[in-house]
């Protein structure tokens, strides 16, 4: 039986979407995913999924569409945006799967992301110029303050560090960054590398895919939720304001220096490292 799902975007979103497509495969389906054109590499990611298309060259039948899935949440009546849930999924899946008298289970699992070897020998070669271990540093969301980890703080935690430190998403720091070309380089590096220390991004859930040790922080987003079945190092996981799912502005304050959720010692993230 076929499948077409959609998920437009963006990274950690379509990932989230595997863990429904391995769900799917193993009551007997064949997956097909429908992403934005710029998100195709990351579909293609997942050795559940059959056939990989972008919005702009398919025009056929969408049976589930997650667009929104978690963004419009209804609530009281009211459309509000949740934290994005695996089980926002499930739930939209089952609804479809019921005219068919099949479901999927909620037991939530690391999906599994493909490895190409080519690429994971191209991205030897150049890391193995710097001593180990590596250790990725990302700045965060570029749409949501409130999912970012200073500059400051990652120079300073770099400097600390044994081994080599990278930065895979920003330019303007003393953190040397890594080249970056495709989704490929990136998820390659992530395969490689040590530690990864990140807020809540697209990388957050590659390097969950691949097992990764990852230091990360809960702040607009609530990691636990997001990532049941993790063996992270969780920083920042009480403090009051967690979950506030903002968008892109912290509801506390609109000094960008003094936003709750940011306010880390670097000596924290050590200590978590070693």
């Amino acid at each position: 039986m076929n499948i077409t799902l959609k998920r437009s975007g963006a990274i950690g979103d379509i990932i989230t979407t595997f863990i429904v497509a391995e769900k799917l495969v193993s009551i007997g389906y064949e997956v097909t995913l429908i992403v934005s054109e710029q998100y195709k590499e990351v579909g293609l990611l997942s050795p559940y999924i059959t056939n990989v298309y972008h919005t702009n060259e398919y025009e056929g039948r969408i049976d589930i569409d997650y667009d929104g899935v978690y963004e419009y949440v209804n609530i009281n009546n009211t459309l509000t945006r949740k934290d994005a849930e695996p089980k926002y999924w499930i739930n939209k899946t089952n609804n479809f799967l019921k005219k068919h008298n099949k479901k999927i289970d909620y037991k939530i699992q690391k999906p599994e992301l493909k490895i190409y070897k080519d690429k994971v020998i191209e991205k030897t070669k150049y890391l193995e110029n710097f001593k180990k271990p590596w250790y990725i540093f990302v700045h965060g969301s570029y749409s949501d303050i409130t999912r970012k980890i200073p500059i400051h703080i990652m120079e300073k935690t770099a400097e600390n560090l044994p081994g080599t430190s990278f930065i895979l998403d920003y330019d303007k720091t003393n953190i040397p960054k890594l080249p970056i070309n495709n989704v490929l380089d990136i998820t390659t590096f992530i395969y490689l590398c040590d530690t990864i220390i990140t807020p809540v991004t697209g990388p957050l859930h590659i390097a969950n895919g691949y097992n990764k040790k990852i230091i990360t922080l809960s702040q607009s987003n609530n990691v636990n939720l997001l990532f049941p079945d993790n063996n992270m190092k969780i920083l920042k996981d009480l403090i009051y304001c967690v979950g506030c799912a903002s968008w892109n502005k912290c509801k506390r304050t609109d000094i960008i220096k003094q936003i709750p959720c940011q306010q880390i010692e670097y000596k924290e993230i050590l200590k978590n490292i070693k």
